[in-house]
């Protein structure tokens, strides 16, 4: 087998896992609202100019956008509540807990 069949042979490979994979990125959002999401950090979201308090010297902010949705704010919630989010909620340390419809 020369190079370019080679070649060839992993690009015949990668095409159904590239499809696989863009297929799997566009359920992402509906599989975060079903399943919720948990943040450890907000350097991924979209975060609104508008606070409305803060918790543990972090700012509230009244909603975040996160993979196209928007999740506004709905309540604190101890730490433990990370591993047990509800469908279309979106837990954010240190324990600020968003909701989207």
């Amino acid at each position: 087998m020369n190079a370019l069949e080679a070649a060839a042979l992993v690009g015949a490979l990668m095409v159904p896992l590239y499809i696989l994979m863009q297929q799997g990125l566009k359920d992402l959002p509906r599989h975060a609202r079903r399943s919720g999401v948990y943040m450890a950090s907000a350097r991924e979201l979209e975060l609104s100019e508008e606070v409305v308090g803060s918790y543990l010297d972090r700012p509230i902010h009244a909603w975040i956008g996160f993979l196209g949705m928007t999740y506004r704010f709905d309540r604190v919630a101890p730490r433990a509540y990370r591993r047990r989010v509800a469908e279309r909620e979106l837990f954010l340390e240190p324990g600020l807990v968003y909701v989207t419809d």
